[in-house]
């Protein structure tokens, strides 16, 4: 098992303690003050960041190719479900709670339940295909070939943050946003 060190690792893992930061703050509030849909997303968005951030840095760390793809895999348990959070945080912020019932907050949790265990397990290398270490300014770093199932679940993402900003600027013009 080998290791390397970049600068990039310590903003990795900063990066991961304020979002755990984050995570906890969010839940003292609701444990005070009680449940709200904002907060939960904000809380959950913490604490999905986290995992984000110090997978990605281990993944930067490590040199081996199999670590690499476990630490890669784990990055997924956090960003799968930040755009339906951001559009969470959006809609709630404009005032727009009446949207989120159970059937939409479903629907936007259904894709993630999808890929996640997807890229988890990877059957039929139906999410990474052809994983490889190559070197880039003196690291060792990941790579793999986007399959059409990994390519529609990034459409999915981009459509839900550019859906989110819509709803945002929607807000702004309205007047709507605190």
């Amino acid at each position: 098992m080998a290791w390397q060190y970049h600068p990039l690792i310590l903003v990795f893992f900063i990066a991961g303690l304020v979002a755990l930061a984050v995570a906890f703050t969010s839940a003292y509030h609701i444990e005070r003050h009680g449940l709200r849909y904002q907060v939960a997303a904000i809380g959950l968005f913490g604490f999905h960041n986290a995992i984000w951030a110090i997978a990605a840095g281990f993944k930067l760390a490590s040199a081996d190719l199999q670590l690499k793809l476990l630490f890669y895999k784990l990055e997924y348990l956090g960003s799968a479900v930040t755009p339906s959070l951001a559009l969470i945080i959006a809609v709630t912020l404009v005032g727009w709670d009446r949207f989120l019932d159970r059937k939409t907050l479903g629907l936007l949790a259904v894709v993630p339940a999808i890929v996640i265990p997807l890229i988890l397990l990877n059957p039929e290398q139906v999410m990474i295909t052809n994983p490889r270490i190559i070197e880039a300014q003196g690291l060792a770093v990941f790579e793999h070939q986007f399959p059409p199932l990994y390519v529609l679940f990034l459409a999915w993402g981009i459509g839900l943050i550019l859906l989110a900003t819509g709803v945002l600027g929607i807000g702004i013009r309205r007047g709507t946003l605190p």
